[in-house]
């Protein structure tokens, strides 16, 4: 089997890789249908919208509060006057008394503290959102994994199609030579029983492609034809030696540190003092207000309040050290992320340039095993050696062949896997 019949099922150059082509599915057209299809990409118009309320519900805040309050008690004794004064009724307060009210509050000033916590707010809103692309991007892992799984299958299909090709065309030869006598009629039944045994290998192939096509079909939300053409982008022969990352896991440690930091100016506003205006109007028995006043009669009250925690006991001073800690830990997520990233980039290197080395002897191993099959076949032919012997060196050109194909794919599937690792992809 020539090699170059199976490159097509590798990789396909594109002028421009991170298009959908008519007629095929490239890696990065995956890519977007998945996060389309994936029920997290929903999370973000949910996102949005407890945002909006939350919003609302903090400038809510700075808006006046009405309530209306009613109440009434009774006691054992009230305030009684050792003496009389001369021309004035003696005052009897009852035991009992009746109030209601309708009170308002606004707040004229409140430090900054509503602006604080809507800042709060919108900063831990790009954070979770960032959560969503951080997950999002696992699913690249398990469509590298359905996409490469499908070519190595359709290669290994094509292999073992050509292997049944050649074994039919032999058995043809054999079962002439049994006609005239010259082979034993044993030989051509070893090659039927080897034929049959491709058939299985072949079914249990397109059993595992179909089930690959389906998975893959599933991470994308669409039905895909077991047949569809798979293209993969323009690669060059290496990794990239530049060690640029562009991981969203970044952006998130980034809009993490932003939003601690956000709590900053909620911590300043908690320490400034509070100014509020207040009026209160209402019913009363006896009046409220008005010592001498025993009937039910209406008051008023109007003022201003003003609050301020002159001491807090530190309290603020720990508040920013807690904000710096948690930015340091935020800060060495980030470094540990970086390092394992690091430690897999040599992994994949390593990895690549032994495939490399492994094409290259599995090219050689092929060849001598195709000028051994070649042999073996005319010395089939001419009864010399029997239908096991021959069929020893088909199946030795087989796995050759699978070995080879298995690691031109590999190949591919590690610089796929890499440039997915750095983010580059």
């Amino acid at each position: 089997m020539r090699s170059s019949l199976f490159l097509l099922l590798i990789a396909l150059p594109l002028a421009d890789a991170f298009s959908q082509p008519a007629g095929g599915l490239t890696l990065s057209a995956c890519y977007e249908q998945a996060r389309e299809a994936h029920p997290l990409s929903a999370r973000g118009t949910w996102l949005l919208q407890a945002n909006a309320l939350q919003l609302e519900q903090i400038e809510a805040g700075r808006k006046p509060t009405i309530q209306w309050k009613a109440a009434a008690s009774i006691q054992s004794e009230v305030v009684d006057l050792p003496f009389q004064a001369p021309g004035i009724e003696p005052i009897n307060l009852p035991l009992y008394r009746a109030q209601s009210t309708v009170e308002a509050n606004y707040l004229l000033y409140d430090g900054g503290l509503t602006d604080a916590r809507q800042a709060m707010e919108s900063s831990a809103l790009l954070t979770r959102q960032q959560e969503v692309e951080v997950s999002l991007e696992q699913l690249k892992a398990q469509i590298n994994q359905a996409y490469f799984g499908i070519l190595q299958l359709r290669a290994q299909r094509e292999i073992l199609l050509a292997t049944h090709t050649d074994l039919q065309n032999k058995l043809g030869t054999v079962q002439a030579g049994v006609r005239h006598g010259a082979v034993l009629e044993t030989e051509a039944d070893k090659l039927e029983v080897e034929i049959y045994r491709l058939d299985m290998r072949q079914e249990e192939t397109e059993g595992q492609l179909k089930g690959l096509v389906a998975v893959l079909g599933a991470l994308i939300g669409e039905e895909l034809s077991p047949e569809v053409v798979l293209i993969l982008p323009e690669s060059d022969e290496g990794l990239p030696l530049e060690e640029e990352v562009l991981r969203p896991e970044l952006r998130l440690f980034d809009l993490q540190k932003q939003e601690i930091q956000s709590r900053q100016a909620l911590v300043d506003a908690s320490r400034r003092p509070k100014v509020a205006a207040f009026a209160q109007a209402g019913l009363g028995y006896p009046n409220p207000l008005n010592f001498f006043d025993e009937s039910l009669s209406p008051f008023g009250v109007a003022g201003v309040n003003f609050t301020w925690d002159i001491v807090d006991w530190k309290k603020a001073d720990r508040d920013r050290e807690l904000i710096s800690v948690q930015q340091a830990l935020v800060d060495n997520q980030r470094e540990v992320f970086l390092k394992n990233l690091s430690v897999q980039d040599g992994r994949y290197r390593e990895e690549l340039a032994s495939l490399d080395q492994l094409i290259e002897r599995d090219r050689q191993v092929m060849e001598l095993q195709e000028k051994i099959l070649a042999q073996t076949s005319a010395q089939l032919d001419h009864g010399v050696i029997t239908a096991s012997e021959y069929l020893t060196q088909v199946n030795a050109l087989l796995q050759s062949r699978l070995q080879l194909e298995a690691h031109r794919i590999r190949r591919e599937q590690v610089k796929v896997d890499f440039l997915t690792h750095k983010g580059l992809l």
